[in-house]
């Protein structure tokens, strides 16, 4: 993650220990009280986080708003359904090289499954655009 994203602008937060959020910060990142790291927004202003402090139950965080990424570029990707662990890649991909939209469509040859994979049905679709989001360190899903 080079962006960690919330989806409130609020100034100041608990970050729960057991967030993903939270352990990639104290685990990956090696962060502690004092430190700064990227925030952003979903969809709205990147900025500084600044960890307060660090206990058991979490993290207390404060943030400083600044403007907004600038947009995706103006491209729709039209890709047929394929498999959902190629679609996982190709929506993380894609937003991380800032693709605005992607519309998948079930082609005559693909499996009709596929659309009702836990992919699509759980939501899944939603984090994963996340992730690339923060991996390209934008805002926009």
């Amino acid at each position: 993650m080079n962006l960690i994203l919330f989806s409130t602008s609020t100034t100041r937060r608990t970050l729960p220990r057991e967030d993903p959020r939270a352990e990639h910060l104290l685990r990956v990142l090696r962060m502690k009280a004092g430190d700064r790291f990227d925030a952003g927004v979903v969809n709205g202003p990147r900025g500084k986080g600044l960890i307060i402090a660090a206990g058991a139950a979490g993290l207390e965080l404060e943030f400083e708003w600044g403007e907004e990424p600038p947009a995706p570029f103006a491209i729709t990707l039209l890709v047929a359904l394929a498999r959902p662990q190629t679609c996982r890649k190709i929506l993380r991909e894609c937003t991380a090289l800032g693709v605005r939209r992607i519309l998948f469509f079930a082609a005559r040859k693909g499996m009709p499954g596929y659309a009702e994979s836990r992919l699509w049905s759980s939501g899944e679709w939603r984090r994963i655009l996340r992730r690339g989001a923060e991996q390209a360190f934008t805002t926009h899903l």
